[in-house]
Formats: structure tokens, sequence, C-alpha cells
């Protein structure tokens, strides 16, 4: 049976210090979140992953 990389959703994501460290211990992101479109972009452009502009206090969870 293949091991599956752990993942991890990363929220209050800035630019993504947190998230590289993640990933370079072969964690997979399946998301990030930050209010500040700034940081977001800076993310997007390092990560090259899904990172998304939001405000988390207003956010919803939904069980799919």
């Amino acid at each position: 049976m293949p091991v599956k990389s752990p993942t991890y959703v990363s929220l209050y994501s800035g630019c993504g210090g947190f998230d590289l460290g993640f990933e370079q211990s072969e964690y997979r992101g399946l998301g990030a979140f930050d209010i500040n479109e700034d940081a977001v972009a800076v993310h997007r452009h390092n990560l090259r992953g899904k990172c998304h502009v939001a405000d988390l206090q207003y956010a919803a969870v939904s069980r799919s």
C-alpha cells in the first residue's frame, strides 16, 4: 500500500514561510488563506500553490 504524504491547511498564511517548512518536510498543502492581498500574491509567487484572500472572521465551514 503506498504511503500518502501528510496534509495541512494554512490559516493566516502570510507570505508562506511556515508553509515552506511544511512542504520541505514533504507535507502537501490543501489550501492557504490570508486577508492581506499583497501577502497572498507573494505566497502564490513563492509556493505556486492554492492561496486565497479571505477574511476568516466570517468564514463558514462546510462538511462535504
